[in-house]
């Protein structure tokens, strides 16, 4: 199965999720984190289902959130992000 993939990410000072044609600017990591998540959840319940990405140091990324395992709600757990 394939996943539609939610990339967050800081670059040039922005946090941004990005997406395929889709390009969003949010304050924060925690902030660009939990749209990822929404976005990444409405994919899901569209029929695609989709993971978030997030960036680390050393420009690896890791998977932080998929759909159909992960809960939607991340409240208590961004200490894990």
């Amino acid at each position: 199965m394939s996943f539609v993939q939610f990339v967050v990410r800081h670059r040039h000072g922005r946090w941004t999720v990005r997406s395929g044609d889709l390009d969003r600017c949010f304050a924060d990591r925690l902030a660009a984190i939990r749209g990822a998540v929404e976005l990444a959840n409405e994919s899901g319940k569209s029929g695609k289902p989709a993971v978030v990405d997030a960036g680390g140091p050393g420009r690896q990324f890791k998977t932080i959130w998929t759909y159909g395992t992960d809960p939607f709600l991340l409240i208590g757990h961004e200490a894990d992000l």
